[in-house]
């Protein structure tokens, strides 16, 4: 199973009770950290340029994802793979057509052409976002994935239900590196 398929099938789990209109209950893991609470113990953050520090909830916030794609936020959640510097953060928002979610991931700028090869569905280059980037469809999923790179800084992932929407927000983080 790939790793988007396994993603899919988390974010579908916690999502299905919120489409239900119920609240969702999130599983406490290890390797969750809330945003704005310090990780006791924890490795420092992904080095993602020259003294800039950070996870993927504070590179892309879930209040500007949703002034970006609409809705409302219903959850965002910091998810840190204890073995790697890699960081993701997770949002489900809802709106009048029931609910979408995305995950944001941010990872070494080196793994950027590694996930490239080992890319399961076919991809088309992207032109204009970072200073490469590539785009898939993952039928199976139904979601979308869009990986690019800010060069000497780190690989910027976004999944979610819509091109579009991935786009925006794949835009959105690589400006946070501008600033």
């Amino acid at each position: 199973m790939s790793r988007i398929s396994c993603l899919v099938s988390v974010l579908l789990t916690l999502f299905s009770p919120l489409l239900a209109c119920s609240k969702v209950e999130a599983p406490t893991a290890p390797a969750e950290i809330r945003p704005g609470e310090p990780s006791v113990g924890a490795e420092p953050a992904l080095k993602v340029g020259p003294g800039f520090d950070s996870d993927a909830c504070q590179i892309l916030p879930g209040a500007e994802v949703v002034q970006l794609v609409g809705g409302r936020l219903t959850e965002e959640r910091l998810i840190k793979d204890q073995e790697t510097v890699v960081t993701r953060c997770l949002y489900l928002i809802s709106d009048d057509a029931g609910g979408k979610a995305f995950v944001f991931w941010l990872m070494p700028a080196e793994d950027y052409t590694g996930m490239k090869e080992f890319m399961d569905d076919p991809y088309r280059e992207v032109a204009g976002l970072g200073d490469e980037a590539f785009i898939t469809y993952h039928p199976d999923d139904d979601r979308y994935d869009l990986i690019a790179l800010k060069r000497d800084r780190a690989t910027i992932e976004v999944t979610g239900p819509n091109e579009e929407d991935v786009r925006t927000l794949v835009s959105a983080a690589l400006k946070a590196f501008d600033r």
